[in-house]
């Protein structure tokens, strides 16, 4: 076995022994919370509408033991389950993150649900192999970094769901040995999904791991075998990247749940801090007054968020929420995100492509300095009568220095809810999963939560 693997599954093997405080299991339920209102809203929109197309081909009357999808009474195999589900929570980009190239531990959610409802495992269950799941994404992210190397971080999310699958399904150690194999090999994903102009693949890659970090527990769990060395062995995962090894801390106050960064808007973390400070300077001008408007921002969100051409002539939803010059002159404008900056209407708007057009962002290397501990913007504006506006923050709220509370995810949820459902059945929901026991059956986690009762409305 991989020394790699082996590291992985010891990990995962021990974890019943390891305690879990009640405050981490908190946590989890706040992060469910998160992604199912990250999911519902976007039912409507075409990429979840094909994802639930695709899926239904895959459906069954065993309501028993397949997964359901989020807010529609369909049951499909759990790979589907975890793909158009993963679609939805990824799709408007506004779960949870690890910046600096790790993408998001939100997106093995739906597969750890899928795998839940399969196996009928308990809430606590569905609890403890998330933590698993958010642990091994960050080692593997921080020990890595494939970003570097052209790959998507989509990677993390196909190991790190296998293995928190694989802890769901009551796997041996050699099959969790075949799993993450199984992950590995057959699923070395490209960044390209994620750099230009951007696609609905954007959201589909992410939900294109879930499903394959489904699939390998799955075949490992009906016996099939794997490569040994996933990662050593000749053309195996080393000889792409550096070679690397992951440490798992063995006591830990707070799992890494904890760490992963939870978002106000819904768009790219790196504009977080910016739309902010953007609302802020909203109001004390005229957009015709501005004769520019400089950004400046650490390294990592300049290349992410504005290092393309096309982010100052964004033509989708995709390219647009990671468009910071677009975003920032959106705010400006508006003096609140919303989106309706995505709007085609808004696209076509000459005032806020002309604006868009003078905003200019560049990278201070003090800025740089400061992250990934912090997440500093400073936004200063030209006025065409001399006068220079300026502010700065350096913490988005839902930063682990700046925590979401209950209350105001909460809210975050019933605003995502009710784009696509009545306030008092959004309420109820929200209600269900603040409740839901420990000792509860998965099977009931979406029970009677639908936007609609049937596939074709």
């Amino acid at each position: 076995m991989d020394k790699l693997v082996s590291c992985i599954v010891d990990y995962c093997s021990d974890f019943k022994r390891r305690p879990i405080s009640i405050s981490s299991l908190h946590e989890c339920r706040r992060r469910l919370i998160d992604v199912v209102g990250c999911g519902l809203s976007a039912f409507h929109e075409d990429a979840t509408v094909i994802s639930r197309k695709t899926a239904s081909r895959y459906e069954s009357n065993l309501n028993g033991v397949f997964p359901n999808v989020l807010g529609v009474e369909l049951n499909v195999a759990p790979e589907m389950a975890a793909f158009t589900n993963a679609l939805g929570i990824r799709y408007f980009d506004g779960a949870d993150t690890f910046p600096g190239g790790g993408g998001h531990p939100s997106d093995c959610w739906a597969g750890l649900i899928a795998v839940a409802q399969h196996a009928d495992a308990d809430v606590r269950s569905l609890f403890e192999s998330v933590l698993i799941s958010y642990e091994v994404f960050y080692e593997l992210f921080q020990a890595s970094n494939l970003r570097a190397k052209g790959i998507d971080n989509a990677f993390y999310v196909t190991v790190s769901t296998a293995v928190g699958a694989s802890y769901l399904l009551g796997l041996s150690k050699e099959s969790i040995a075949h799993a993450i194999s199984f992950a590995v090999v057959p699923n070395v994903s490209l960044g390209v999904a994620r750099t230009g102009e951007l696609s609905m693949w954007k959201a589909g890659a992410s939900a294109n791991a879930a499903r394959n970090g489904v699939f390998a527990a799955m075949l490992a769990n009906d016996g099939m075998s794997a490569p040994a060395l996933p990662f050593s062995g000749e053309r195996g995962l080393f000889q792409l990247s550096d070679s690397f090894v992951m440490n798992f801390r063995k006591e830990v106050d707070k799992p890494r749940i904890f760490d992963a960064h939870m978002k106000t808007y819904l768009c790219d973390y790196h504009s977080q801090t910016a739309i902010t400070v953007a609302k802020s300077l909203h109001g004390k001008f005229s957009a015709c007054d501005i004769q520019k408007v400089i950004v400046s921002t650490y390294w990592f969100a300049w290349n992410e968020v504005a290092s393309d051409p096309s982010k100052w002539h964004p033509k989708n939803r995709e390219t647009a929420d990671h468009s910071l010059p677009w975003i920032v002159a959106g705010v400006l404008m508006d003096g609140n995100f919303s989106e309706n900056l995505f709007t085609s209407q808004r696209f076509n708007d000459p005032i806020l492509k002309d604006l868009c057009a003078r905003v200019v962002v560049k990278e201070d290397a003090q800025l740089t300095n400061q992250f990934p501990h912090r997440m500093p913007c400073r936004i200063e504006i030209f006025l065409k009568n001399g006068t220079v506006l300026t502010e700065t923050m350096d913490l988005p709220h839902g930063h682990p220095d700046f925590p979401m509370d209950d209350e105001t995810l909460a809210n975050k949820f019933l605003m995502l809810a009710t784009q696509v459902m009545a306030i008092n059945k959004a309420e109820d929901f929200l209600n269900h999963l603040w409740v839901l026991d420990l000792s509860e059956s998965c099977r009931t986690l979406f029970k009677h939560h639908f936007v609609h009762r049937r596939l074709d409305i």
